[in-house]
């Protein structure tokens, strides 16, 4: 595979440090006020949107959601489902109800798992790209591992088929939509930042376990990665940092951490989108669930989560509250110690 260009952004970041000034928890009139996030109530069978309490109960987990540009815009979510080398699709006019499910998307390789997907629409906004984890072979070390993406035409992001533009792996050959390997890349998250003018995508992997990001021109083509986040703490609970999601909002970067404990999702907060700060000292909070996905509609925020355990410590990849859930992610103003926690542009 070819290789992929070094970040250079924290000599980008050092010139704009000043804008650091702007955030702190006593603003000005010219400032506004810091916000954290919190749920807007227990995550219950009030939020669910697909699957039921009777059994057998269907195995729906980490999932994404995106709009179409139909006429009348659709939402779409698809997520790791019931069979290893296929992903659930459902539609729905509404984030919170009536989703329907479609056909599975299905690869048509001899994988043992198709995971994590992330969709974002191309800088053209003519067609959208779907990143997920991709595990070829036996479930042992000889796994082959990548990340990889498919592409679906617009406005209405309903037939999925390899993005077919890299070069060949030696390691797989006549495969040509692997964007990069590793010892387990997964969990995406795809986002385009109008300060950096690039896209960023934050990821999971196992070598090292922490979060990385890449940035790309064309949400394609992506630069070598850094590491950005390890793992939380405590880590005999987390174990492993996974499923990250960054939503950015009023100068700052929330980056949301997921685990082996279905129950806790950390939250920190940075003005550097490529530093998140320590692992321990700079973790603003946890909130339950797993897996978050977070969009806006009509000027809210709504955060869905999937698979969750309810209590934390119910045991790695264990959950009591099976299929997807979306409700309303409310805002309120942060205390001075979780702003004290906040990474600063000036910040090693």
């Amino acid at each position: 595979m070819k290789k992929r260009r070094n970040l250079k952004l924290y000599a980008f970041f050092g010139v704009v440090g000043m804008i650091g000034l702007l955030f702190g928890c006593d603003r000005t009139e010219k400032t506004q006020t810091v916000l954290m996030p919190r749920l807007s109530e227990a995550w219950s069978a009030k939020n669910r949107v697909l699957g039921t309490d009777s059994a057998p109960q269907v195995f729906y987990s980490d999932f994404l959601l995106i709009k179409d540009k139909m006429e009348t815009p659709r939402w779409h979510m698809i997520g790791i489902h019931k069979q290893g080398n296929t992903l659930y699709h459902a539609i729905s006019d509404s984030l919170t109800g009536g989703w329907v499910l479609r056909d599975d998307i299905v690869s048509p390789d001899s994988i043992v798992r198709m995971w994590a997907p992330f969709a974002v629409w191309s800088p053209q906004g003519d067609e959208a790209y779907m990143y997920y984890h991709h595990g070829m072979g036996l479930d042992t070390s000889a796994m082959l591992n990548s990340m990889r993406v498919l592409v679906a035409p617009g406005p209405g992001l309903d037939e999925w088929t390899n993005c077919n533009i890299y070069d060949e792996c030696n390691s797989i050959p006549g495969i040509r939509n692997i964007v990069f390997e590793g010892a387990v890349p997964r969990d995406a998250c795809i986002f385009f930042d109008e300060h950096l003018g690039k896209y960023i995508m934050y990821y999971a992997d196992n070598t090292p376990r922490a979060i990385l990001a890449r940035t790309s021109e064309d949400a394609l083509h992506w630069s070598d990665p850094v590491v950005v986040m390890t793992t939380p703490v405590p880590t005999s609970e987390f174990v492993s940092p996974e499923s990250p999601f960054v939503l950015y909002k009023d100068g700052l970067y929330y980056l949301f951490v997921s685990g082996f404990d279905y129950a806790r999702v950390a939250l920190y907060v940075s003005e550097n989108p490529f530093n998140f700060g320590d692992a321990e000292q700079n973790k603003i909070c946890e909130m339950n669930g797993h897996a978050p996905e977070i969009v806006e509609e009509n000027g809210r925020y709504y955060i869905g989560c999937a698979h969750i355990a309810s209590t934390p410590g119910m045991g790695w990849g264990v959950a009591d509250l099976w299929g997807p859930y979306i409700q309303e992610l409310e805002w309120e103003p942060a205390d001075s110690v979780a702003c004290s926690k906040i990474v600063r542009l000036s910040s090693k």
